[in-house]
């Protein structure tokens, strides 16, 4: 009976690899294509709800020269939007996002447990920060989502 129990471990207690920065890159940009293909049908859509809404609501957005003044809104949805985009699929698919979905590699707390909203929601923000995306160009092969959020992205070989 022993020796039965010492085989069963739990996700805390298992190692798996850390994705390389080779993976990592393809995450990048397969999330940078999904992001803005997401933004442009958004975009279409609420294109189609400014249309059809009355013209009263389009007024508070038009300077008084007649040209858009959609800078402000353009910035709040785009903040929004990709708040959303990166939280839900890592909260939700467990770690994954569209492109760990095709380059088989997740993001998971550095005890190898799953992604709280919290934890997603971090990430997410602090991809936000200008430049960030070059945080991996150091040694370790982390960014700074990783880093200040006390996550990791492994390889996704039997990870339940």
């Amino acid at each position: 009976m022993h020796d039965v129990l010492d085989q069963i471990t739990t996700r805390g207690e298992r190692s798996f690899a850390i994705a390389p920065k080779s993976k990592r890159l393809g995450n990048y940009l397969l999330d940078y294509i999904g992001f803005y293909a997401m933004s442009m049908g958004f975009g279409l859509l609420l294109g189609f709800l400014l249309m059809v809404l009355p013209v009263d609501f389009l007024e508070q957005w038009i300077d008084d020269d007649g040209s858009g003044n959609f800078w402000a809104f353009d910035l709040v949805f785009g903040i929004i939007l990709s708040l959303s985009y990166y939280t839900c699929f890592e909260y939700f698919t467990q770690g994954k996002s569209l492109g760990k979905l095709v380059t088989r590699t997740r993001a998971v707390r550095l005890d190898n447990e799953p992604l709280t909203f919290r934890d997603a929601l971090l990430r997410s923000a602090i991809r936000m920060i200008p430049f960030e995306a070059f945080s991996f160009l150091r040694e370790e092969n982390t960014g700074w989502h990783d880093m200040w959020t006390d996550t990791k992205v492994i390889l996704d070989q039997d990870w339940k």
